[in-house]
């Protein structure tokens, strides 16, 4: 990561954005900012149990974390490359800037701005933790609000005809700065009510293989074909690295918000039930689209 995103460091502090540095000495790659300073409040939370924490994880090629001039910290995310990824910032333009991105109903991570250098596309959001199963619910109420507040989400997605096609509990994040989640010590009991010390909401991202039909398009003309990684040039279900649905196997035109729904209730099941062996798939793909049809 450091290779990569060194070079450009210097014209991103002209944009007003410092990247952060690498940790040295550790055995992950976590960076810290230049400065070690507690963030600027921009709209996520911390707990009563630790200050929100400097230093994060970093987690893939294309990101990488740095800080605003006024003290927020945020992702910055390479979108377009070489002519590839303008489906993905077609989409993120669509709904995750403008009056879009202020419904109550998009779970879309809001894109706070763009930055294009020679023919790179950089999108800047805010940073968030990937907290949708850690730390694990209290009560069966926090997973009915998340298992909601998600299907609301890609409900959202869907009406303004767009498919996710990549959906995994990886792609969710949660308003949370990181940092310390329960007493300390105490990390091995029954999860402490830590969704319940800040108003949680959820966000939906990475729509790199995601797909957004024309408004005029009738139903019929809302069909993908093959596995989504296809536009990458890879064919085989492994390279997917998600659950697949049938029809992605198949020579034949299907609906994507369908699949997207499959990938949803498999995810559930996974995440909920532990046990997907055992778990009656069907029954937990007619619960999700009651939800998502109400």
């Amino acid at each position: 990561m450091h290779g990569v995103w060194e070079p450009l460091r210097a014209w991103f502090a002209s944009e007003g954005l410092q990247i952060f540095d690498p940790q040295k000495n550790s055995t992950l790659m976590t960076v810290t900012p230049q400065i070690n300073e507690i963030r600027a409040h921009d709209g996520t939370y911390s707990t009563h149990y630790g200050p929100p924490r400097i230093a994060h994880e970093h987690r893939r090629a294309v990101h990488c974390i740095a800080r605003t001039t006024d003290g927020r910290d945020v992702l910055i995310r390479l979108i377009t490359r070489a002519g590839q990824g303008h489906e993905e910032l077609h989409v993120l333009q669509h709904i995750a800037i403008g009056h879009r991105a202020f419904l109550g109903d998009n779970h879309c991570l809001p894109m706070l701005r763009t930055l294009v250098l020679e023919d790179m596309t950089f999108g800047v959001f805010p940073f968030m933790y990937a907290g949708f199963t850690s730390p694990w619910y209290h009560n069966v109420g926090e997973v009915f609000d998340a298992v909601l507040q998600v299907l609301q989400g890609f409900k959202f997605l869907h009406r303004h005809l767009i498919a996710h096609r990549d959906v995994g509990a990886d792609n969710i994040l949660i308003n949370f700065t990181e940092g310390q989640m329960a007493p300390m010590g105490e990390s091995g009991q029954r999860p402490f009510p830590f969704r319940g010390l800040f108003p949680v909401r959820y966000y939906i991202i990475d729509f790199e293989l995601s797909t957004r039909f024309p408004e005029d398009s009738t139903p019929d003309q809302r069909v993908v074909t093959g596995l989504p990684l296809l536009r990458h040039g890879y064919d085989h279900p492994d390279d997917y690295g998600r659950d697949v649905a049938p029809e992605m196997l198949l020579d034949a035109p299907y609906c994507p918000f369908k699949s997207d729904i499959f990938q949803l209730g498999k995810d559930s099941v996974i995440v909920f039930v532990r046990s997907p062996k055992e778990a009656d798939c069907n029954t937990c793909a007619q619960y999700l689209i009651l939800f998502y049809n109400t």
